[in-house]
């Protein structure tokens, strides 16, 4: 017998919906929910996910043995990572505030904070003066007081100091993985309060019976992320 709550159906836009039985094994229809509430939902599970891989990329920006670029990229990751959480965006996808986030917080936390989104403004979404400074130098060449000529040379110099606060960032993301959590259940249970309350003709107008035909199962592939993680592909299984 096939057991389908690990399978998935393919809908519309290249989605996949992983499927659900009943006690009997029958695969249950489903219909997708699009409301304030729904999307809402989504964008702080969306958001604990991007805390989660900062908090990773962090864990391999402690490897000194990482060559220069991986270093900058990982670092690069993590800023932009953490200041799109705190970004306008055209999505639907929750802004978190300052204000909210870090009233009656500790002091570092919001102090962390300020110096991650400047390091995202200054010196990686845009080129500040404070980080990233090349001075063109004219060496004066002197023989016995008198000015033979000028070596001309480019100084450039990265001022940034990132591993040494890695511990301070990784105590940021994990402060804002639990305000996210407390969002996140206060949203959850709305929205459970929310469907609770749809008509049983409005639910049979949306509901979408799965296609047996078109089943799908997520199966690793063999190449791997530069960081060495698994990675996943939808495969259609033969009926």
């Amino acid at each position: 017998m096939i057991s389908y709550n690990n399978l998935f159906v393919k809908i519309e836009n290249n989605n996949y919906v992983r499927l659900s039985t009943d006690n009997t094994g029958k695969i249950r229809d489903f219909f997708i929910l699009n409301t304030p509430q729904t999307r809402r939902y989504a964008g702080y599970v969306t958001m604990n996910r991007d805390i989660d891989q900062i908090i990773e990329a962090i864990s391999h920006l402690r490897n000194p043995s990482n060559i220069t670029i991986i270093q900058q990229s990982l670092l690069f990751f993590s800023i932009v990572t953490y200041g799109k959480i705190f970004t306008s965006n055209q999505g639907n996808r929750p802004t978190l505030t300052f204000d909210d986030i870090f009233k009656n917080s500790e002091q570092k936390f919001s102090d962390e904070h300020d110096r991650i989104m400047n390091l995202r403004h200054e010196y990686v979404a845009h080129t500040g003066a404070e980080y990233d400074q090349c001075l063109v130098i004219g060496t004066i060449i002197n023989q016995s007081n008198l000015i033979l000529g000028i070596d001309v040379n480019s100084q450039l110099m990265h001022v940034v100091n990132m591993p040494p606060k890695l511990d301070d960032f990784l105590s940021l993301c994990n402060f804002l993985k639990e305000k996210v959590a407390i969002k996140s259940a206060n949203v959850w249970s709305s929205l459970q309060n929310e469907c609770s309350s749809l008509p049983p003709e409005e639910i049979r107008k949306m509901a979408i019976t799965p296609d047996k035909t078109q089943l799908y199962e997520m199966v690793e592939i063999e190449k791997t992320t530069p960081n060495g993680a698994k990675q996943y592909d939808f495969v259609r299984i033969a009926n």
